[in-house]
């Protein structure tokens, strides 16, 4: 497939036909993005998407997760996004996950870009 970073090449056609369609289109920009994405796709009964290598989930309802080898306990939290790195572990809820890109500024102008 080629991608033109400009203009794309001229086409002339003396009939064109494009049917009328609706894709659905997410653009996976914030943590809520994503857990929406995910919850679309995989229907999980208490809307909560756990990468983990073990869960127990109690009382627990709309909540992404995302700890590779570990276990994770979730009791009585709703709405919130945790992932985990090898070196950072972000908390925050999934209507406050858009400032994430907060924490890299402030990373950025602490010059801890090895966090980022």
């Amino acid at each position: 497939m080629r991608c033109w970073s400009r203009d794309p090449p001229k086409v002339k056609a003396s009939r064109a036909f494009l049917p009328a369609s609706d894709f659905g289109w997410n653009d996976l920009g914030s943590w809520t993005s994503l857990h929406e994405h995910h919850v679309a796709k995989v229907k999980p009964a208490d809307g909560s998407l756990i990468s983990a290598s073990g869960s127990f989930a109690l009382n627990a309802k709309n909540n992404y997760v995302h700890a590779p080898g570990k276990f994770v306990a979730l009791v009585g939290v709703s709405n919130l996004v945790i992932v985990e790195t090898e070196d950072a572990l972000l908390v925050t809820t999934l209507d406050q996950s858009q400032d994430v890109g907060k924490v890299v500024k402030h990373l950025d102008e602490k010059k801890l870009k090895k966090l980022v």
